[in-house]
């Protein structure tokens, strides 16, 4: 089946720096590798955790299509957004309010951040990938 969705691939290389941020809060793991503290082990990280209240919004950062909704145990539920050769990811979220193939605007409510039932609580995933390839979601971001 052939998609309907224009290829937003050059609008969103061009709003690098000024997308605005899916939620509220500091970012509690940066982007890249992540070394415990404790044990000194190293983990990659293909995205950014933002600190939030239970349950807060989570808003959609640019237009595109829900391709995926589903679960993996260290990021809970998760959702994934088309935009041409780009993907947003939206994880470790309580509550959906969208269905895979729903069309999305930027700001639209996507869903609710994690509580203390998901595996990183009070709190959301969100990741940018280019081509499959994860890039540093901080620098899509607008500048708080």
């Amino acid at each position: 089946i052939a998609s309907t969705m224009p290829d937003m691939t050059a609008s969103f290389d061009g709003v690098k720096g000024f997308l605005p941020w899916p939620a509220a809060g500091p970012v509690l793991e940066p982007f890249g590798e992540i070394v415990h503290p404790e044990f000194g082990t190293r983990t990659p990280n293909p995205g950014i955790l933002i600190g939030t209240g239970a349950s807060e919004e989570v808003m959609v950062v640019f237009g595109g299509r829900v391709s995926s909704i589903d679960i993996i145990p260290d990021m809970g539920r998760f959702a994934i957004v088309e935009h041409g050769r780009f993907h947003t990811v939206y994880g470790n979220l309580s509550l959906f309010y969208v269905s895979e193939g729903d069309d999305v605007g930027a700001g639209q409510l996507i869903g609710r951040s994690g509580t203390t039932a998901e595996p990183r609580g009070a709190a959301m995933f969100f990741a940018v990938f280019k081509d499959g390839q994860p890039v540093d979601p901080q620098t899509w971001l607008a500048t708080k």
